[in-house]
């Protein structure tokens, strides 16, 4: 087999590599700002065997999603709820209804007094944070008045010395004349 002579020839010469070349990596890693809302596709149910999932599916990303722990207590809420009304009793008969009843009211007194408890620990929060703003603004305050007190006090001070030197110096100045005055006096005499 014959190689054609100018490949031989390009092969003779040198390949010289650029000094420097450009390289593209990918990572795992991707900037925040990039970053787009997750896909949701639509989907169908069946109405007999609805997924767990669906009861929370009003949470959005950036809108209850990521989940924290409100989020997580609100779903544990929603599991227990969900238990209960499985629980129940049928309605075939006047016991079983009574009895339903009877749940029904129990877990609706409880539900009640968990949102009263509910609402008074967020009242409470409320107030706490109230309570230190209040704090806050009165040692403000009393640092500033503090500070005009100290203010006043400086400057009624300098203001006394200054008058203490100028009746020194008038002081001074009499003494000097009465000096004068009484040794002319003596002189005289």
């Amino acid at each position: 087999m014959q190689i054609p002579e100018e490949r031989i020839e390009s092969a003779k010469i040198p390949h010289v590599e650029p000094r420097t070349r450009t390289t593209e990596v990918q990572t795992v890693f991707r900037e925040s700002e990039a970053q787009t809302d997750p896909y949701s596709p639509d989907y169908q149910v069946d109405p007999q065997n609805i997924p767990e999932v669906l009861s929370i599916n009003h949470y959005k990303y950036g809108s209850g999603l990521p989940a924290t722990m409100i989020e997580m207590d609100l779903i544990e809420k929603m599991r227990e709820s969900k238990a209960f009304d499985n629980a129940l009793p049928p309605t075939s008969d006047e016991a079983c209804f009574l009895l339903r009843r009877r749940l029904m009211e129990e877990q609706e007194h409880r539900l009640w007094d968990n949102r009263e408890n509910e609402i008074k620990r967020m009242q409470n929060e409320r107030l706490n944070l109230l309570q230190s703003a209040l704090v806050e603004r009165e040692r403000d305050l009393e640092e500033k008045h503090a500070e005009r007190t100290e203010e006043i006090r400086l400057k009624k001070t300098e203001d006394k010395e200054r008058a203490l030197a100028k009746i020194q110096r008038k002081r001074i100045k009499v003494l000097r004349k009465m000096y004068k005055a009484r040794k002319g006096v003596e002189i005289n005499a």
